[in-house]
């Protein structure tokens, strides 16, 4: 029946709107401007520079920034790049960032074909509009960076995974671990993670032990087609020049170094709340509401056991950065998609009466959830000289507040407060620490 929905497609006046429409909207977003503004971070002109010695040197297997070996990320963001130099004809700016860009749009696509599948096209659409309004996912749509690769690459896997699962397709798990093994290619482990920790732990959190025997079963060939895929790279490349292999663990001993990027164990209690505001804020009364349709929906055990484990083990890392919030947008914008669905059908909290204090609260809510993704966006584009994720402590504290208003109402569920609290406090001390 799930993908009855996704077939409908063709036949579907209104999902045909939503698609177009979320086309329409995430070229707009993403694509104008590419090339107007130089190269302003450190990560996208290792992969531009990476990018064009490959191609003057005509060497795709051992990458080199400056004249130097650079090993201490996966090759793939470079060869999507130096294909664009070869495509495009020309090696500038746009043609640094636009097939990311490109690639970012095929995200919000194929993540719009896996809510169309679990859900309908309209929530398909808001969650999709949620996705390509986060800021860290615009910053990172727009520039030459890695982190917007690896979650394509996520979301394919989680898309054949629904599909094999729902359709009773089992041999679509091989697939999902060859997706998987580019995914290793564009950033390393987090694609083992999901792989080996998020996809069977949703079986465990639905309880169902017969789907589980059957992807593990799958998961052997499919296994051995990731290695093949993941290791090509490290194999040619130490055949081409064995002495690499040392300078490879000099340059990953000095990534892995904890202190580098070491911050506190809560980073990410309140960072993920300005990374991925404004659709963050609605995850408080969404997760309470989609744990009752754990068992009747297969895509909501799967959006709550990819946020937790991501979130536990990024909490539990000492190296802590902004970007990383990314492996966190998809559940985000899929619960928040699936709760904003349920407040216009009317669905999402039975028996609230609205109060004049809750009417106030949700029309600054419609105009935040308006300016602040017209901010990133302005700000992504040049129109803003300050970054919007500095509106992250205090807006998000008092939105939360709100939501955990509404979940009192309905099942004395305290969270939402504690976690306004807790990301008041958290932010305001944080950054009066010394950097």
């Amino acid at each position: 029946m799930c993908f009855s929905k996704l077939e409908s497609f063709l036949v579907s006046r209104s999902t045909r709107f939503y698609f177009l429409a979320l086309l329409i909207i995430a070229a707009a977003t993403l694509l104008p401007r590419l090339g107007t503004r130089g190269l302003n971070s450190l990560q996208e002109l290792r992969v531009a520079q990476v990018a064009r010695e490959m191609v003057e040197n005509s060497d795709y297997i051992r990458p080199h920034y400056l004249g130097s070996y650079r090993f201490q990320k996966p090759p793939l963001a470079y060869w999507v790049c130096a294909a664009s130099y070869k495509a495009l004809g020309r090696i500038d700016e746009f043609s640094a960032r636009f097939p990311f860009a490109l690639l970012s749009i095929a995200g919000a696509v194929v993540f719009f074909f896996l809510m169309t599948s679990a859900f309908s096209g309209r929530v398909a659409f808001i969650s999709s509009l949620a996705l390509i309004s986060f800021n860290e996912y615009i910053q990172h749509a727009r520039s030459c960076r890695i982190d917007n690769l690896l979650v394509f690459f996520l979301l394919s896997s989680a898309f054949l995974f629904y599909e094999g699962r729902a359709r009773k397709k089992h041999w679509l798990y091989i697939a999902v671990w060859a997706v998987a093994g580019f995914a290793f290619l564009a950033k390393g482990l987090a694609a083992v993670l999901f792989c080996a920790a998020v996809l069977p732990l949703v079986f465990v959190f639905s309880r169902d032990w017969a789907g589980l025997k059957k992807f593990l079963f799958w998961s052997v060939p499919g296994f051995c087609i990731f290695v093949l895929i993941s290791s090509s790279w490290y194999i040619a490349m130490l055949v081409f020049d064995p002495e690499a292999w040392t300078i490879m663990r000099r340059e990953l001993a000095v990534l892995v170094d904890s202190s580098r990027h070491a911050n506190y164990f809560f980073y990410y209690c309140y960072q993920t709340f300005a990374s991925l505001f404004p659709g963050f804020a609605f995850c408080v009364p969404a997760l309470v509401l989609l744990r009752k349709n754990i068992k009747t929906c297969q895509l909501s055990s799967l959006m709550l056991v990819w946020f937790g484990v991501f979130f536990v083990v990024l909490s539990c890392m000492t190296n802590k950065q902004p970007h990383y919030t990314l492996l966190l947008s998809v559940p985000v914008a899929g619960m928040a998609g699936w709760f904003i669905d349920r407040l216009i059908a009317g669905a999402a909290l039975p028996g609230w009466t609205m109060r004049w204090t809750d009417f106030v609260f949700y029309l600054s809510t419609v105009t935040v959830v308006i300016a602040v993704p017209v901010a990133n966006i302005a700000f992504a584009h040049g129109y803003l000289n300050y970054e919007p994720l500095s509106w992250g402590g205090a807006g998000c504290g008092v939105w939360c507040f709100g939501t955990g208003r509404a979940c009192l109402c309905q099942e004395e569920f305290v969270s939402g407060f504690y976690l306004s609290v807790c990301v008041v406090v958290a932010d305001f001390w944080n950054h009066g620490q010394p950097s």
